[in-house]
């Protein structure tokens, strides 16, 4: 549905806050955690919920992010081990204008809170370093803010796999107006369908790509088809795109 606003982490310093995510509740009740444990209670320092995680023998802070759809997203100075090596994967806009992000599978494996994540999908960003929804949906997350506190409940144990990524490759800028192509990844559909850069991408599947949501043209199912329409040269054409693994 529509946003009507925004508001902060910090609106909940004097409650506990509840992301259940299996449940996909939000929860406020009164209260406080006790003492971190290092199995369910965990430190949770400044004014944005951060956890310091373990990661190739040693140990690094990520940022939970709950707007963030992503996976992991750690730095390109990280000097990680890749089992899967990066390529061009996603695209966004920031400050400092259009970024293009790649995304590879670590040799390794991720220790957040109670869980490992074997093999970690992970997507190269600029400055920060985050956790998003394809981790966060896995736990029941509790926020004490004035004890630094976060209760991380799960109902699985084990290693946790990670899907791969699946998309068309498409890259684009968004403008007020469509998405504009970047450029389609190489050996994708995209590039497949003859899109290329400079054309603006105006509908998907007949739906206008800004009243979809985000206009976001991914998907977690390979092999779904998908009707671009866009301009090109002042004339409208479609093409029909085929979701495939873009990081397997």
């Amino acid at each position: 549905g529509k946003i009507h606003g925004l508001l902060g982490f910090g609106a909940f310093r004097d409650v506990l806050l509840t992301l259940d995510y299996p449940a996909e509740e939000v929860r406020v009740s009164a209260g406080s955690l006790p003492r971190p444990d290092g199995r369910e209670i965990f430190r949770a320092p400044g004014k944005r919920p951060h956890l310091e995680v373990a990661m190739d023998n040693r140990h690094v802070k990520l940022l939970l992010d709950s707007g963030y759809t992503g996976r992991f997203q750690l730095k390109p100075s990280d000097g990680l081990a890749w089992s899967v090596e990066p390529r061009p994967a996603t695209s966004s806009v920031a400050a400092g204008g259009l970024a293009i992000h790649e995304g590879g599978r670590l040799n390794g494996a991720i220790r957040f809170g109670p869980l490992d994540f074997e093999n970690p999908l992970v997507i190269l960003g600029g400055g920060k370093r985050l956790a998003g929804w394809h981790v966060l949906r896995h736990f029941v997350l509790t926020f004490d803010q004035k004890k630094k506190r976060m209760r991380m409940q799960v109902d699985r144990t084990g290693p946790v796999p990670m899907a791969p990524l699946v998309g068309t490759g498409l890259l684009y800028d968004p403008r007020s107006e469509g998405l504009r192509v970047v450029r389609g990844s190489a050996d994708t559909p995209v590039e497949a369908a003859g899109l290329r850069e400079g054309d603006l991408i105006v509908a998907i599947d007949g739906v206008p790509v800004h009243p979809r949501g985000c206009g976001d043209s991914r998907s977690d199912t390979v092999g779904q088809r998908q009707v671009f329409s866009y301009i090109r040269d002042g004339v409208r054409a479609e093409t029909t795109v085929e979701t495939v693994i873009i990081v397997p």
